[in-house]
């Protein structure tokens, strides 16, 4: 057997021995086909997986870990807020299914506190997002191109959550890649693979909220590269690009330029004060009708909002009084999470709602602002996933949606975790950055770390755990 062949296979054998590892990368590479709590797999790998003997040895109880902490924080005063717009209002099947799915994301966040002795995430999360976008994409070239569905949908029955999570899971493996310790003959092209067959599920979905948001994630990954980012690797990157909208554009028989065309036709049609339109009962159309009763809704309740889950109703009496277009009578949601934030919490829900995504970008954003090349890959890991989610959120109510929310939820924690681990000295034998070298044991893996002194520039890093 080949030396290095059967060092490969020795650590990613190794690596099971943290269950909770394969357990983060079953959640992601399932959560897209899966219509249950997949979170709960996230659970049993938490409580059942073994301490990982390198974090045995450099983990020390004493070490804060405030990105994580502030995550979990700001996650309960966001459910908080929910509570509280809800009380004294009617309590509906769906306001009580919105607080449940609210309440995972500080869940998941302590869990992934639970377990932050144990083995690394971050190998799992690449393994699971490049798993997730590839088969994201094959299921799309399949429904779309063989099957001969309008759109590619997985088994979620959405085409609009399946085709934006297809670009989240895509622009985590091609951001990831550079901190997965194989050698990147075999991460890069996965990476990039992944990359491609996630943006094909994408314009297969029809998702056009979601494509919205692929120009300003693919800048920002290759910002990420400008370091080696050449004019010949660029258009490397421009053909590839062509050549799937080509592919996509061809399986689907011009799809995705139709909706196009029609989003345009749609939108510079929509007259305001004709609700009964055809336009107005287009897509676009019938979420412009949305976005104006739920603003009308805010303007009612400014403080608390109607509560959550009682959007609905609002838009069924704007319907029956003929204010707006009877294609909104079949939304339970605003489709735009800023406006729904507001219609159902009221000024309380948007604060909240600001608060979560902006306390973990501040974090990401530091950690970008820094010197150290693997924080700063975690960082714009985490911008990629927040300003995806915000962009998705323009056109619809993101977070109203379980596996969205389960996604964000293991994704931010992560990632969180991770940065509060490398801060600490505690992220593992490729470390580069030590908080307090006082709190970290010396272990026979000391060597692989990054010397300091005349002779750091003629350091190699070894070949490291893959995890």
């Amino acid at each position: 057997m080949n030396t290095s062949t059967g060092s490969v296979r020795a650590r990613l054998v190794d690596a099971t021995e943290g269950r909770v590892v394969v357990g983060t990368a079953v959640v992601l590479a399932s959560v897209l086909f899966l219509p249950v709590p997949v979170w709960l797999i996230v659970l049993v790998a938490a409580m059942t997986s073994r301490p990982h003997d390198d974090m045995r040895s450099m983990a020390d109880p004493h070490l804060s870990r405030p990105t994580l902490g502030r995550w979990i924080l700001v996650s309960l005063v966001f459910v908080g807020s929910v509570m509280l717009a809800m009380l004294g209002k009617p309590l509906t099947g769906h306001g009580a299914q919105l607080l449940i799915w609210f309440a995972l994301l500080p869940a998941i966040g302590v869990l992934f506190w639970l377990q932050r002795r144990r083995a690394h995430t971050i190998g799992a999360l690449w393994v699971g997002a490049t798993a997730a976008a590839a088969i994201a994409g094959l299921t799309a070239v399949v429904q779309v191109g063989v099957v001969g569905d309008p759109r590619a949908t997985g088994i979620t029955a959405n085409s609009i959550t399946f085709g934006n999570l297809a670009v989240v899971f895509g622009v985590v493996s091609v951001s990831l890649y550079r901190l997965i310790d194989l050698p990147r003959r075999m991460t890069l092209p996965a990476a990039l693979g992944a990359g491609a067959l996630a943006l094909t599920a994408s314009i297969l979905s029809g998702s056009r909220g979601g494509w919205v948001a692929v120009p300003a994630l693919i800048a920002l990954l290759l910002w990420q590269e400008r370091e080696e980012l050449t004019p010949r690797r660029l258009a490397r990157v421009a053909i590839g690009l062509a050549c799937v909208l080509v592919f996509a554009n061809t399986v689907s028989d011009g799809m995705p330029t139709s909706r196009a065309s029609a989003s345009v036709t749609n939108v510079s049609g929509y007259r305001p004060k004709a609700p009964q339109s055809e336009s107005a009962g287009s897509s676009e159309g019938a979420r412009i009708e949305a976005w104006r009763s739920s603003a009308e809704a805010f303007n009612e309740q400014p403080v608390t909002g109607l509560g959550w889950g009682n959007l609905a109703t609002h838009f069924d009496g704007d319907v029956a009084r003929g204010l707006r277009h009877e294609r909104i009578a079949t939304f339970d949601h605003a489709h735009n999470q800023l406006l729904g934030a507001a219609a159902n919490g009221g000024l309380i829900g948007v604060g909240a709602l600001i608060a979560l995504f902006a306390v973990p970008a501040a974090a990401f954003v530091r950690a970008i602002r820094g010197t150290d090349r693997r924080r700063q890959t975690l960082g714009i890991t985490g911008i990629s996933v927040l300003g995806a989610y915000a962009i998705f959120g323009l056109t619809e109510s993101v977070l109203e949606n379980l596996t969205p929310v389960v996604v964000l939820a293991v994704l931010v924690a992560a990632l969180c975790a991770e940065l509060d681990r490398s801060a600490s000295g505690s992220a593992g034998p490729y470390a580069t950055e030590v908080a307090d070298p006082r709190f970290v044991r010396r272990t026979d893996l000391d060597r692989h770390r990054r010397p300091v002194g005349p002779l750091a520039h003629r350091w190699t890093p070894p070949f490291r755990p893959l995890f």
